[in-house]
This record gives C-alpha cells, sequence and structure tokens, in this order.
C-alpha cells in the first residue's frame, strides 16, 4: 500500500491575520512606551530647571549686598 501525503497548509487567513494584529499591537505598545518616555524625560527637565532657578534666587537672595 502507498501512503497518500497529507498536505498540510501552513499560512492560512486566521494564522496571517493574528500576525498582523499582533504585530501591530506591538508597535503601537512601543509606540506609547516612547512617547511616555519621552513627556516623562520633558517633566523632569523642567522641574530640574525650575529648581536650579529656585537655587539661583536663595543664592541671591544669602549673598551679601554692597
Amino acid at each position: 500500500m502507498s501512503a497518500v501525503p497529507i498536505i498540510v497548509q501552513r499560512h492560512t487567513c486566521v494564522w496571517q491575520l493574528q500576525v498582523w494584529i499582533s504585530s501591530s499591537v506591538v508597535v503601537f505598545l512601543c509606540a506609547v512606551g516612547l512617547a511616555k518616555m519621552l513627556r516623562d524625560r520633558h517633566e523632569a527637565d523642567l522641574l530640574e530647571a525650575r529648581l536650579q532657578g529656585r537655587r539661583e534666587v536663595a543664592q541671591a537672595a544669602s549673598a551679601p549686598t554692597e
């Protein structure tokens, strides 16, 4: 008896859809994470500049006047 080969379709439409959806989710999450990182860095820079300004004002106020 000769065996009949079984043909398996590897890339079905559902599998391709799952790949596209998961790839899209990954890209979206990376973009959101990058945006949050940039926003956090910007807020940290603003806070640092504000604190530096306060230090300069405090130093100027404590410096002796002539």
